[in-house]
């Protein structure tokens, strides 16, 4: 592999007017800069002792026009998912110089009425509106839990703000969720191996030791054995994977398809409300589904 494939972020670092700027220009000093970094208590504590996150972040970062530093301050990583908080995204908008104006409710506002509502406009383009209310929230399951009970008003705000900034600066924001978003994005349980293997192995001894009844009613002609093969019981539905929910999440995210959207359907098509309790056939209908949205 070449030093121009493995530099992750090629800036000089420069001493100027401006000051000192550190900034890696190989993939080792990257390393280095990662593990220095994941052991400050200066950083956020999702990327204390985390240098992997740390140089997911920075790599996010680049790609939106955000220094390291500036990277660890504005991107969460939230649910596994890499996320710009909301001040972040409208900074990375003005600076791109295409946001026009934006106008939207204050947490106040918005708590009294009801509803979060942006209005954003773009160089060259129409303005667009967007909207959050409580109703949706409540439907989603999200309203009254985790910072929705302590913020209500501020996250109607951002959840509005979020669907106006993603649908017009798609470009700026490289696909980044809205980190209030991606915190209502429900959290697919892990299942380890530990879990899964000894009742896959107290199942397979059951079906071994299983005896099926059999019943013959002619005999065969003489001179001619009759085989028969006994009947296998037919195995339980199997629970769908952690890579094929995976599958799932990026289908969700390439249609921009809301959680609230994907738990309304399960309830319709399978009375489930959780991605963990699909099996791998209703996965695959979901992902149809999406495909087809």
């Amino acid at each position: 592999m070449t030093e121009e494939k493995t530099t992750a972020v090629v800036v000089k670092p420069t001493v100027g007017t401006e000051g000192f700027s550190l900034l890696p220009r190989t993939f080792e000093e990257l390393t280095t800069f990662v593990k220095l970094v994941a052991q400050s208590d200066m950083v956020p504590k999702s990327y204390q002792g985390k240098p992997e996150n740390v140089m997911v972040a920075i790599q996010m970062g680049a790609d939106v026009g955000l220094k390291p530093l500036q990277a660890l301050q504005s991107i969460a990583v939230i649910n596994g998912m890499p996320s710009l908080w909301g001040d972040g995204a409208i900074a990375l908008c003005y600076s791109s110089g295409a946001l026009l104006d934006i106008e939207e409710r204050s947490p106040e506002e918005a708590l009294e009425k009801g509803a979060g509502w942006c209005r954003v406009q773009r160089k060259g383009m129409m303005p667009i509106e967007r909207s959050f209310s409580t109703e949706q929230a409540k439907a989603a399951g999200i309203w009254g839990k985790n910072v929705w009970a302590s913020y209500p008003g501020r996250m109607l705000q951002m959840r509005a703000r979020a669907l106006a900034l993603r649908d017009r600066f798609a470009d700026v924001l490289r696909g980044l969720y809205i980190a209030e978003e991606a915190q209502d994005i429900p959290v697919v349980p892990v299942v380890t191996e530990a879990e899964v293997t000894p009742t896959r192995k107290s199942e397979t001894k059951k079906s071994k030791s299983e005896t099926v009844e059999v019943k013959v009613e002619t005999a065969p002609p003489p001179g001619e054995t009759k085989t028969v093969v006994p009947e296998t019981p037919s195995e339980p539905a199997r629970t769908a994977t952690d890579e094929e929910i995976g599958l799932l999440l990026d289908a969700m995210k390439t249609k921009k398809l809301k959680a609230e959207a994907i738990l309304t359907e399960l309830k319709k098509r399978f009375e489930k409300a959780r991605l963990g309790d699909l099996t791998q056939h209703e996965v695959t209908e979901i992902v149809k589904w999406i495909k087809e949205s």
